[in-house]
C-alpha cells in the first residue's frame, strides 16, 4: 500500500471522499457574543455542512460550560498557585445509541 503526501489548496486538507460519505458531530458553546449563542452558532454550522455535503450524526450543544475555570492548587514547593482547569466534554449522553 502506498501513501501520499495531503494535497492542500487554498489552506485546507484536500481529501478523496464522497462529501456524501461525511459525518457530522456539531458542537457548540455558549458565547459571551449575544449574536453568536448556541441558536445561531448551530444553524451557522448546518449551513456551513450544507454548503460541503455529508450528514450530521449529531449536535452538541454545550450551554453552561465555559472555556475554563481558574482553580486554586498546591504546588509541590507548598506555595498555591492558580491553573486553568479545562471542562471535560463528554460525547456520551449525546449519542445516538444512549438512552434518552
Amino acid at each position: 500500500m502506498t501513501t501520499s503526501a495531503p494535497r492542500r489548496a487554498g489552506g485546507r486538507t484536500l481529501i478523496n471522499l464522497d462529501p456524501g460519505q461525511l459525518v457530522w458531530v456539531l458542537l457548540a458553546r455558549e458565547s459571551t457574543d449575544r449574536e453568536r449563542q448556541l441558536d445561531n452558532q448551530l444553524a451557522d454550522l448546518r449551513a456551513h455542512v450544507a454548503s460541503i455535503g455529508g450528514r450530521i450524526d449529531r449536535e452538541v450543544p454545550e450551554n453552561a460550560v465555559s472555556a475554563f475555570k481558574r482553580r486554586k492548587v498546591a504546588l509541590p514547593d507548598g506555595t498555591t498557585g492558580y491553573r486553568e482547569a479545562y471542562p471535560k466534554l463528554s460525547l456520551k449522553k449525546y449519542s445516538p445509541t444512549a438512552a434518552r
